[in-house]
């Protein structure tokens, strides 16, 4: 199982996608759970370090699932740094291209990981649209 389908529990069918498309995205599965079909993919974009991103977007278009390996790094030298919010993750759930502004990626007093975030988002989407809309699978 890759890290992103392991996101959804009891995903089946999981196979690499092909995409036609140049940016952040590394890797792309397509995999099924309970009869649905679902796109992971795996964003390498940079903060302060190279974060690793991971969005899982349904068949219609929609965020299910949003993570990442780490979000802040160099925590203790950011002392107006107050924490992750607690549904920081969840809040994208939902999410389309057309409803994701790139507000639901700020968090506040860390910039560069709002910056990378919003960024693998922005190239899920830009990766999902090229799979739909004519990339090879």
């Amino acid at each position: 199982k890759t890290r992103v389908a392991s996101m959804m529990a009891g995903a089946t069918n999981i196979n690499p996608v092909t995409i036609d498309v140049y940016n952040t995205v590394v890797t792309a599965v397509s995999f099924e759970v309970e009869g649905a079909t679902y796109y992971g993919f795996h964003s390498k974009s940079f903060g302060f370090h190279t974060m690793d991103v991971y969005l899982i977007i349904d068949s219609e278009g929609k965020i299910a699932k949003m993570s990442a390996q780490q979000f802040i790094f160099d925590e203790e030298y950011f002392m107006s740094f107050a924490g992750m919010p607690g549904d920081y993750q969840t809040k994208f759930e939902g999410l389309t291209s057309e409803t994701f502004d790139g507000s639901q990626a700020i968090i506040a007093t860390a910039t560069m990981t709002s910056n990378a975030v919003k960024q693998s988002t922005y190239d899920a989407f830009a990766a999902f649209e090229a799979i739909k809309n004519g990339g090879a699978e």
